[in-house]
């Protein structure tokens, strides 16, 4: 009987969803592995005593990669034990030719879907450093920061309660102000 063990599992759980992964002793391909359903274009170590890792995604995935308020990105680094940054592919190619010395503005911007709501860039008093350890759990847009939870912007690496609090509270006198 094929995926008896995983239907007892399933059983046991009382029909609650779960995801299989495959297993590898690479951290790389097991962080890859983690991130599915995404498409993960490439994995990279970016500094093995901090247990860092770095998700290059398309920009069609990048949204499936990061998930909901940043979950599916936090769940697979939860389970490979390591921190996953999600970048795309666009945003990585100006990464590099701005460490090559090139000029990134030569570059032409990607086009942002007025869909993808607000950046957080635009929100007065949030900084690069701040803006990045969003994005890389998923706050892209100061909607999603005005829908979320203290509890959930609390999870953001190096967000406290208050921060988190503060954070909450900026972005949504921004979008009532923006209303007006």
């Amino acid at each position: 009987m094929a995926g008896s063990r995983i239907k007892a599992v399933l059983k046991e759980l009382r029909g609650e969803k779960i995801d299989v992964i495959k297993y590898e002793d690479d951290i790389e391909h097991f962080g890859a592995n983690a991130m599915s359903p995404a498409k993960v274009q490439r994995m990279t170590i970016v500094d093995r005593d901090e247990k860092r890792l770095e998700a290059i995604v398309s920009d069609e995935q990048y949204s499936l990669a990061i998930g909901t308020h940043g979950q599916n990105v936090r769940l697979a680094s939860k389970l490979v034990g390591w921190t996953i940054d999600v970048k795309k592919e666009a945003d990585k190619k100006i990464e590099i030719m701005a460490q090559m010395g090139g000029h990134a503005g030569d570059l032409a911007e990607p086009e942002r879907d007025p869909a993808d709501g607000t950046p957080v860039s635009d929100m007065p008093g949030v900084g690069v450093k701040t803006e990045a350890k969003l994005a890389a759990s998923g706050y892209t847009s100061v909607e999603t920061i005005a829908n979320s939870t203290v509890e959930e912007l609390s999870d953001v690496s190096g967000f406290g309660h208050k921060s988190a609090e503060k954070l909450l509270m900026k972005a949504q006198k921004f979008l009532e102000g923006e209303a007006k």
